[in-house]
């Protein structure tokens, strides 16, 4: 596969050339901010720009009500999708950006649990399945989070916007179905685990690979019985035994820990208090196939890893199984994109 490396003039045109600001001075001059910040990425920006005249250009650019972080980042998320081929992943995940309850920044909200003051940001990655390289972002949303009501029960819960739970769905909508010879493989960590966002995936003609969450909700195996999905995992069929690599972590040394897997058949169905959305798709109930990787005989004072994964990949093998595993274990990249984007790329 060919590589091709810009200077920060070209990768600045092929990004922000085709923006659609209302004007071209605007796109001139966001191409040549980007050019600028592609140069000292972890610098503020008064540091980025060459010279005061331009740093009062930028912020004026910021200020237009016509530059919005849609419109400067569309034009790449749909090169991006463009750009796959074959079976690509889709990594799904948020990240917050925490100013502090002492910013004087408006327009923002609640952070963390409460405490923090910011937005959230959630990406798409796209990674290639076999080679693992990053061919960029498929979409993006920014978003602000709204503090629970006090005395608020289930039913009211799910009858009211929820921007961090909804934002799956909605992000999974704006990179939308794959192109033909292609296909999109989502995965996600536990915060993807609702009904909502595998039926937003279903009507998308997308698969995905998430981890579950909610191991105590009810779900039916393929004889129609209701079981936890504890439970079902238990009754899996094992498929055999590996063995991975752990490296050392602050609580515990370096290991190589054996991982036994199993897989089970599930249904999901549509829980009692469905939110609107929900119920309009008709959805009764989304079938799929569970593994459940757990570790056998890890050393004493160590909690044994443990990830049950629910995909619409077929899985048969544990060959199968591991190319699932696989898929998942790149999550991590994500988090990489995140800390650099935090960073200024000074990782």
């Amino acid at each position: 596969m060919s590589e091709v490396i810009w200077s920060p003039e070209e990768w600045a045109r092929a990004e922000f050339g085709g923006c659609q600001l209302g004007d071209r001075r605007r796109v001139e001059r966001a191409v040549k901010y980007a050019q600028q910040v592609a140069a000292q990425p972890n610098g503020s920006t008064p540091e980025q720009t060459e010279s005061w005249s331009d740093c009062k250009a930028a912020y004026r650019l910021f200020d237009c009500p016509e530059v919005t972080f849609e419109r400067l980042a569309e034009p790449h998320w749909k090169r991006t999708r463009a750009s796959a081929r074959g079976v690509v992943l889709l990594i799904d995940d948020t990240t917050e950006t925490d100013y502090g309850r002492g910013s004087s920044v408006t327009g923002l909200g609640p952070t963390g649990n409460g405490g923090g003051y910011g937005y959230f940001l959630h990406s798409s990655l796209i990674v290639d399945s076999e080679s693992e390289r990053i061919i960029g972002l498929a979409g993006q949303e920014i978003f602000l989070q709204r503090p629970r009501k006090k005395g608020e029960n289930t039913r009211q819960r799910t009858q009211r916007p929820r921007p961090q739970s909804e934002v799956w769905g909605r992000v999974i909508d704006q990179v939308g179905s794959p192109a033909e010879g292609v296909r999109y493989i989502h995965v996600c960590d536990r915060g993807a685990d609702n009904l909502e966002v595998f039926c937003h995936l279903l009507q998308g003609g997308c698969g995905w690979v998430i981890r579950a969450s909610h191991l105590t909700r009810r779900v039916r195996d393929v004889e129609g019985v209701s079981r936890s999905l504890n439970e079902l995992c238990q009754r899996g069929t094992p498929l055999g035994q590996y063995q991975l690599s752990l490296r050392e972590t602050a609580t515990h040394p370096a290991r190589i820990a054996t991982l036994e897997v199993r897989v089970s058949r599930a249904w999901f169905p549509r829980p009692q208090h469905a939110t609107p959305w929900l119920k309009q798709t008709g959805l009764g109930a989304i079938g799929m196939t569970i593994l459940e990787v757990r570790e056998v005989s890890a050393p004493a004072g160590v909690t044994p890893l443990r990830w049950v994964l629910c995909t619409d990949e077929q899985v048969a093998t544990l060959a199968d199984a591991q190319r699932v595993i696989h898929y998942y274990e790149q999550r991590w990249l994500i988090e990489e994109f995140h800390k650099a984007l935090k960073t200024g790329c000074n990782c």
